[in-house]
């Protein structure tokens, strides 16, 4: 198994990455080249987490945790749901391709892209029920 993760939203924060794994890991900062990460709109709902958008030319930052284990996967796949799949991919890091997993859109769920996440915006509105709600409830109710 590969044990390195791009992460692209959430997982990007140290804080909620902590909580969710309950260790600290190591981040190194890769670019994902080919797409944008947009909100996905559900009726009259906007998602505050992004998915991957393919966009010729475009890039996504993000960056790369490790090391993950088998564990690490389980638990993040039952915190992203069925919108996502766990896959390969390549990114750039220090200039240089890197293979890793990284966690996109599955295709089987039809959705509407929303604007392109936005970090800051995250932080500022989300952070707080992220670190004393929803990820506290995802690390009690996760059963591997």
């Amino acid at each position: 198994m590969n044990d390195k993760l791009f992460v692209y939203g959430t997982l990007m924060i140290p804080e909620i990455r902590e909580a969710m794994l309950q260790r600290k890991v190591n981040y190194k900062d890769a670019i994902l080249e080919g797409y944008t990460a947009n909100t996905i709109i559900y009726g009259h709902y906007t998602t505050e987490y992004p998915f991957l958008k393919p966009g010729k030319g475009e890039k996504v930052k993000g960056g790369i945790l490790y090391p993950v284990n088998s564990r690490d996967i389980s638990l993040i796949k039952y915190y992203e749901g069925s919108e996502y799949i766990c896959t390969n991919i390549t990114v750039l890091s220090d200039n240089k391709e890197i293979e890793t997993l990284a966690f996109l859109h599955n295709e089987k769920c039809n959705i509407e892209y929303g604007p392109e996440w936005d970090y800051d915006s995250f932080v500022c509105e989300y952070l707080h029920s992220y670190i004393t709600e929803i990820i506290p409830q995802v690390v009690r109710n996760y059963h591997m």
